[in-house]
């Protein structure tokens, strides 16, 4: 750090956070994945400088939203199995209805944002919903599988749940965009299912306007579950790579072609 000469280097995923670097000379350097948050940059040269997302930026998110669309699949399949054959009379009946609104909701709220793209606002909303109704089904499932069954117990795990997910779509926005859409295509596919099996029901009883309308539903909701697929995509070509949030960039030099997913939120000067 006593030169400050970067130019021409690979500097991939390093941090500068915090440092004194002005006038410092980034021409032609990779500095993709480097977080220069807060610092003193009078004058530095970015010129040819190349910004954006390492694989490690992208290959992480991927893995966790993997990890959680896992947890949920195991958790929806064992539910919806258990759903099949369920009647109102039983007392697991409003357990059936709960998953029916809360996979339905979250299934349609990962599509909203490719699905409504004239309203960005309507698509984040839709997401943050989809995110809340997913973890609920998360923890309805697993809490009350670790308490035999227990209802209340359960939905003890759905609100839990549910508030674990507000408080990550709030501080952990970026990487939400993409484990939210992942966990509602898992929801989606799993209410298809749901709706799939009782629009076989209604059709061996004959019951043919109720059955090929559940049956057009559950291939809406496969439509869903794509829709989310691609979002997932979206999500992480939305994550930020190379961050100069809050740094101070007076007189700094860039080349505005070469600034991809960079972050100069709160930056002086720019």
């Amino acid at each position: 750090m006593n030169s400050l000469d970067f130019s021409n280097r690979d500097l991939r995923n390093r941090s500068f956070r915090g440092r004194d670097l002005s006038g410092a000379d980034f021409r032609g350097s990779d500095i993709r994945g480097c977080d220069f948050g807060h610092a003193q940059l009078v004058g530095a040269n970015f010129e040819r400088a190349r910004t954006g997302q390492t694989r490690r930026q992208v290959f992480l998110p991927l893995v966790v939203a993997g990890a959680f669309a896992l947890a949920l699949a195991y958790g929806l399949s064992h539910m919806v199995f258990g759903a099949l054959g369920q009647t109102p009379e039983q007392s697991a009946w409003m357990s059936v209805v709960m998953l029916h609104i809360f996979s339905g909701v979250a299934g349609f709220g990962s599509a909203s944002r490719a699905l409504l793209g004239w309203s960005p606002r309507v698509g984040r909303a839709g997401m943050y919903l989809s995110g809340v109704c997913s973890a609920a089904l998360a923890g309805f499932f697993y809490l009350g599988s670790y308490f035999d069954q227990n209802l209340e117990a359960a939905i003890a795990g759905a609100v839990a749940g549910a508030g674990l997910a507000v408080v990550l779509s709030l501080v952990a926005k970026k990487p939400m965009g993409v484990i939210t859409p992942a966990m509602g295509a898992i929801a989606a596919y799993g209410f298809s299912f749901l709706i799939w099996t009782a629009a076989i029901a209604h059709l061996s009883a004959r019951q043919y306007i109720w059955g090929i309308c559940l049956g057009a539903l559950s291939l809406v909701y496969v439509g869903f579950a794509i829709c989310s697929l691609r979002a997932v995509g979206h999500g992480v070509s939305q994550l930020i790579g190379t961050s100069f949030r809050g740094a101070n960039l007076t007189n700094a030099q860039f080349d505005q072609e070469n600034l991809k997913n960079t972050d100069f939120s709160k930056a002086i000067g720019r």
